[in-house]
């Protein structure tokens, strides 16, 4: 089991959101959607670093409902578990498996705790 999963990251993480290409510049990702956060932490946020490759922008075109999940949060985490530092991450082009993923995940997501591999509904969700 890895020290940290995907849905500890999700949880974990101080903003979600579901990017796409900006509108005035297409090789730009921008916010979409906020899933976890407020416009005003977005606001607070440095802007997301990340271009829209050759392969997305294709991702893009054959579906411009596609989008890219950010997530923005601390990526390293020191022996007493405290954040070194947050930085924004790219984390999958969402398909409708990880919506469903996501979606679960965003129910479970008040009984879960970061870093907590016995709960027995998390085992639940991962076994299915």
């Amino acid at each position: 089991m890895p020290d940290t999963s995907l849905a500890d990251r999700l949880l974990s993480a101080d903003a979600i959101v579901l990017a796409g290409p900006g509108p005035g510049n297409p090789f730009m990702l921008v916010p979409k959607e906020i899933l976890k956060g407020t416009t005003q932490d977005l606001a607070r946020l440095p802007k997301i670093p990340f271009l829209v490759g050759s392969t997305t922008r294709a991702a893009f075109r054959a579906d411009p409902q596609k989008a890219v999940l950010l997530t923005y949060g601390a990526t390293d985490k020191d022996a007493a578990g405290r954040s070194l530092s947050r930085k924004w991450r790219r984390v999958f082009m969402l398909t409708p498996e990880r919506a469903r993923f996501m979606k679960a995940l965003n129910s479970a997501e008040k009984t879960w705790q970061p870093g907590d591999i016995v709960s027995a509904d998390r085992i639940a969700l991962f076994a299915a």
